[in-house]
């Protein structure tokens, strides 16, 4: 095993006296399985590569995640002759991805849990078609949207519903995702067309947020005027 390898676990190159029987016992105990399988698909020809990565245990007695990948020297029967791999020191990379889970699952508590209705769309295709009339020659997005009304009746070129809360199933009248989804020619009203059109608008501009008023219908045909705030991460 290599200086490198010793001191990212925390060892001088002086430390170990036989660092290469240390590997294994080192691996954390929930991933030794795993490495073990990927390893031997690979020397037994069941993989064309191998790659794995896994917790090993420190000098201070922590563990670091290491990404690990060999590349082995076969006879022609296949029996492998020699093996020669690296490993990389991934602990940060894995910790903000932890974090970032961490920070997702949070998010999502206090989004299905809000008091206020929310509506989760995914408008990178939209961006993508406002860049291509950018790309095609319109320059003022107002006289388009005069000469294009059409466009603004139905759901926007791009644009993916991708999530609604709890607390819109209540304002609507429904009781799953499922149903809004399925309901929403109801839902809508002509009032949409207009703040479709706005949020086009505040996007060509660069801007990232749009709020007014508007009505819209639950399931059942109940008319509800509501307060709308879009916001766009820029």
């Amino acid at each position: 095993m290599s200086e490198r390898w010793q001191e990212i676990i925390g060892y001088s190159s002086t430390e170990m006296v036989n660092p290469g029987e240390d590997f294994w016992p080192r691996i954390h105990p929930d991933d030794v399985k795993e490495v073990k399988l990927r390893l031997q698909a690979y020397l037994a020809g069941q993989s064309s590569s191998y790659a794995a990565e896994f917790r090993m245990r420190c000098k201070d007695g922590s563990y670091k995640w290491i990404r690990s990948q060999a590349m082995a020297l076969f006879e022609l029967s296949g029996k492998p002759i020699r093996m020669v791999g690296s490993h990389t020191d991934i602990d940060e990379r894995k910790r903000a991805e932890d974090q970032l889970r961490a920070s997702e699952a949070r998010y999502r508590v206090l989004f299905e849990n809000s008091p206020v209705a929310i509506i989760e769309y995914d408008l990178r295709g939209l961006r993508a078609w406002l860049s291509g009339l950018r790309a095609e020659g319109v320059t003022d997005f107002s006289t388009y949207a005069d000469a294009h009304s059409e466009v603004f009746k139905h759901l926007l070129n791009g644009v993916v519903l991708t999530g609604v809360n709890n607390e819109t199933f209540r304002l609507v009248g429904a009781t799953n995702q499922a149903e809004v989804f399925a309901s929403l020619s109801r839902i809508v009203t002509s009032d949409v067309g207009k703040v479709r059109r706005a949020l086009c608008h505040a996007l060509w501009d660069g801007r990232t947020a749009i709020e007014g008023e508007m009505q819209i219908n639950a399931i059942d045909g109940a008319p509800r005027r509501v307060f709308y705030r879009w916001w766009v991460p820029s």
